[in-house]
């Protein structure tokens, strides 16, 4: 689905990042629905790639969002979260822009190809930062959901870090 060159790109990034850093593929970018992905930020100064494509020219509509997220003493919290969009090409790594959070842009004019994004923020939460970036291609690119389309993800993590806190208590409890 990614060329060589595009995967070695995004590596390229990756491998200069802290070494919690995660790559992520949200493959061919359509006009349906958009597709979104959920990362985990943690360290000093963090960052993910998502790659992405677009399989004919158009626009990329994308969304970035912060969760903030608090159970007893464990927090997800990230300060300054942004994503910087690139294409690959045979030259290197081509910006084409930036977004930031709670912001949704158009990045319109854009041809075929592989593209990605390297997500960036500070941690402020004592166990790492939660986001979300949401994007939908079209010849036309229309809104991607803002913040009020992540409050469902939200909701979900929220739930999820419960369940995990839960689980770790009762095999305490069990262990003790």
């Amino acid at each position: 689905m990614f060329g060589k060159l595009t995967v070695f790109v995004a590596a390229a990034f990756a491998a200069s990042a802290p070494a919690h850093s995660q790559a992520y593929s949200l493959g061919a970018l359509g006009s349906g629905a958009p597709v979104t992905t959920v990362g985990v930020l943690t360290g000093g100064n963090p960052s993910d790639v998502v790659t992405f494509s677009l399989a004919s020219s158009g626009g990329v509509s994308a969304s970035l969002q912060n969760f903030l997220v608090a159970i007893g003493g464990v927090s997800y919290n990230l300060s300054n979260a942004t994503a910087t969009f690139y294409k690959a090409s045979d030259a290197g790594a081509v910006n084409i822009g930036t977004l930031t959070t709670a912001a949704t842009q158009n990045f319109a004019n854009l041809t075929s190809g592989s593209y990605f994004a390297v997500v960036t923020g500070v941690q402020t939460g004592n166990s790492g930062g939660i986001y979300g970036l949401s994007l939908l291609g079209a010849s036309n690119a229309a809104p991607a959901p803002g913040p009020a389309g992540f409050l469902v993800f939200g909701a979900g993590l929220a739930g999820l870090a419960m369940r995990r806190r839960r689980a770790a208590r009762s095999i305490a409890n069990v262990a003790a």
